[in-house]
């Protein structure tokens, strides 16, 4: 493939003028795929079925134009529509598909504006020019890297798999050490709580109230960090970065807290919180009582009992009088000490484990992505590479 022939043209010669996805609203359409609907495209992908199909028989690309994925794309096929904050482009006579959507699935492409709601801006990146190989040549492009990235996707999807029922043992593991403890030779007894069936004899069992001072986050936006900036770290519904938002010049609380994820996505999500920090509306706070020996075996003990009460939520929200009659396993001071210590012993592995298959994973999806980028561009003569590639594995 001599990147010689390729030819450098606008993209918008090479995709019929794009269509916004019209008016349908998301939550207002079926999400099955009941007889007489058909496929609809949202910013999120194929998720929705549609009464009416405006485009028929036609391969196309539906662009997600408004949100924090912004540029995504996805092949639609057969008969089809799209929805609000979507872009729908059309391949012109001479261009192939498949690879116009290698090119154009890739985020770094688009223009992009807006900060807080970022959205694309199709005239500007449609304006960009682009070196296009022959329709057949793209063809031969776009079957090459069907054939690669679907065995990377594999392995991604081998290595998730790993990770998912890592996840399930360490669950496992807190969920029989915060309510059965080390000795499961100990004779047993009903708890009386919801969540937790039977704990040790010796054991007490208490609600969260009793154990905690149970208080609430306040409303900090990213603007009151921006005007604000400080040492004191703010909290909020994310789990990335420990929950951190910023940081800003002032404090709420101050001392050993746990705090914990109201509602959204990570609703009953519980950190160990130490020294001066805030939290938003969307976080709760515990202040540990006397009888909370150690706030780790609570933070366990809580993470594993929030989910049962987040599951019986359509919308999961755990607000403050939720959590307060949530009622915990509570192990004598010194037992709650060794649950924490075996249990530090015993996640450790599990988390070496699982941080060894998410670096592969990263490994996969930046080779995955170079690929991509390579081979849409003429960097690699993808002839030559699977030739190559099969000498190595011969």
């Amino acid at each position: 493939m001599t990147r010689s022939r390729w030819t450098a043209m606008r993209m918008k010669f090479a995709v019929a003028a794009g269509r916004s996805g019209g008016t349908l609203i998301k939550g207002m359409m079926s999400n099955v795929p009941e007889p007489g609907l058909f496929k609809g495209f949202s910013a999120s992908g194929q998720d929705v079925w549609v009464e009416e199909a405006q485009y028929k028989g036609k391969r196309g690309i539906v662009v997600s134009a408004v949100g924090a994925r912004c540029g995504k794309c996805f092949k639609a096929d057969g008969d089809w529509s799209a929805i609000a904050n979507t872009m729908v482009l059309i391949p012109r006579p001479g261009f192939n598909r498949d690879y116009l959507w290698y090119v154009l699935n890739n985020e770094a492409f688009w223009e992009k504006g807006g900060t807080a709601q970022p959205y694309v801006r199709f005239d500007e990146s449609l304006t960009r020019a682009w070196n296009f190989p022959s329709e057949t040549e793209q063809a031969v492009i776009a079957d090459f890297l069907d054939r690669e990235t679907s065995k990377a996707d594999e392995l991604m999807a081998k290595y998730e798999g790993l990770i998912e029922r890592l996840e399930e043992k360490r669950l496992a593991l807190i969920s029989a050490a915060v309510t059965k403890g080390l000795d499961f030779a100990a004779p047993m007894k009903d708890s009386g709580g919801v969540g937790v069936e039977e704990v040790p004899v010796h054991w007490g069992v208490a609600a969260v109230w009793m154990l905690f001072e149970i208080g609430r986050g306040r409303v900090i936006s990213h603007d009151d960090i921006r005007a604000n900036p400080g040492d004191y770290p703010v909290y909020s519904s994310q789990t990335e970065a420990n929950g951190e938002m910023g940081k800003i010049g002032t404090f709420d609380f101050d001392g050993d807290y746990l705090t914990w994820t109201t509602d959204g996505a990570n609703a009953g999500s519980v950190f160990e919180r130490h020294g001066r920090f805030n939290c938003t509306n969307v976080c709760g706070t515990l202040k540990p009582r006397s009888m909370v020996a150690s706030l780790t075996y609570f933070q366990y003990a809580l993470n594993i009992a929030t989910k049962y009460f987040v599951r019986l939520d359509i919308n999961p929200k755990l607000m403050n009088d939720v959590m307060a009659r949530i009622r915990l396993p509570l192990p004598p001071a010194d037992e709650q000490m060794k649950i924490v210590a075996h249990l530090g012993a015993a996640l450790a592995s599990i988390r070496i484990l699982r941080e060894r298959m998410e670096s592969a994973i990263t490994l996969l999806r930046e080779h995955r992505s170079a690929l991509i980028a390579a081979s849409v561009t003429g960097q690699i003569d993808v002839g030559t590479y699977r030739a190559a590639r099969a000498r190595v594995s011969a």
